[in-house]
């Protein structure tokens, strides 16, 4: 959910916002972390967004990038996956090698070598995820924004 603000007073919290209340009245995408493998063995995170928790059937998939490459994919709220997700599409972000969170060696990685590193560690995603049958192979989509799109 979207960030709201709070007040705390005589030590309890009060709602100073409410402009996105109107959110409970719909169903959120269901939002998980994953972990890939690159084929070069290198531990890469993401997170995976979906109409819903079960991934009983492939999903028609994007790929979505973030910009940076020096950005970082969290948990916090993100309307454009969001509303993919509950359109149906199975949606991957994934922390390249490149990004920042992980430490200076894995954010330098990719160091006067971009499209390289970055790239096998986003194919290693999207593959992971075909062989837990999340994404659909014959339905894949990339975007993003920046560096990512």
């Amino acid at each position: 959910r979207p960030t709201e603000l709070y007040a705390v007073e005589k030590g309890k919290l009060r709602k100073l916002t409410h402009h996105q209340d109107w959110l409970n009245d719909y169903q959120l995408a269901h939002v998980e972390g994953f972990q890939s493998k690159s084929k070069d063995g290198t531990l890469v995170s993401g997170i995976l967004y979906t109409q819903d928790s079960t991934h009983s059937k492939k999903q028609p998939f994007v790929l979505f990038i973030h910009g940076g490459p020096v950005g970082q994919d969290d948990y916090s709220f993100d309307d454009i996956r969001q509303t993919l997700a509950c359109a149906g599409y199975a949606v991957a972000a994934v922390n390249y090698r490149g990004s920042n969170g992980r430490g200076l060696d894995y954010c330098k990685a990719i160091y006067a070598d971009w499209g390289n590193k970055e790239v096998v560690d986003l194919l290693g995603a999207v593959d992971e995820l075909e062989k837990k049958g999340v994404a659909d192979p014959d339905h894949l989509g990339i975007g993003g924004w920046g560096y990512g799109g």
